[in-house]
Order: C-alpha cells, then sequence, then structure tokens
C-alpha cells in the first residue's frame, strides 16, 4: 500500500481484517496455490483496477494506520489498562 499496489494476501491474519477484497485488495483462500494464480492474473487482466486498489490502499494507509493514530491508540490501551 505505501507504493499504491494493490495487496494480495491470504484470508488467514492480520491482512484478512484490514484488506476489503475488491476494493484495496485481494483475498484468496489459504494454501491454495491455483486462488493466488487466479488473482495474481486479475490483476494483471485489468490493470487498472489494480492502480486502483492500490490507490485506495495508499489511501487506507495514510488515514488509518498513520503514525499519529498509531501513538494514540497505543496510549488509549495504556490509559486502559493503567486506570483502576
Amino acid at each position: 500500500w505505501s507504493f499504491q499496489r494493490a495487496c494480495l494476501a491470504s484470508r488467514l491474519g492480520a491482512m484478512a481484517e484490514h484488506i476489503v477484497s475488491g476494493q484495496d485488495g485481494l483475498l484468496v483462500e489459504p494454501f491454495c496455490s491455483s486462488a493466488l494464480a487466479g488473482a495474481l492474473q486479475s490483476l494483471l487482466d485489468d490493470p487498472l483496477q489494480a492502480v486502483a486498489m492500490g490507490k485506495a490502499g495508499r489511501h487506507k494507509l495514510v488515514s488509518q494506520f498513520n503514525r499519529e493514530i498509531w501513538i494514540q491508540r497505543m496510549e488509549d490501551v495504556f490509559s486502559q489498562a493503567l486506570s483502576p
């Protein structure tokens, strides 16, 4: 996302929580090479859609995962942990 490229990831782990498949990247079934190949081919077949997903991912990165937001989230976690 930092380079305005569409993300391609499996539906396992944290990326599955952040990528909206078809909007800012593509999610595929884990451990399925044919699904991975198909998703990659779809990005190659539709470069305009791939560019649009990359831009959407970059926007999400800048607006939701920037330093200031991360620091605020960490402060919130510590505040909750330290409050009686």
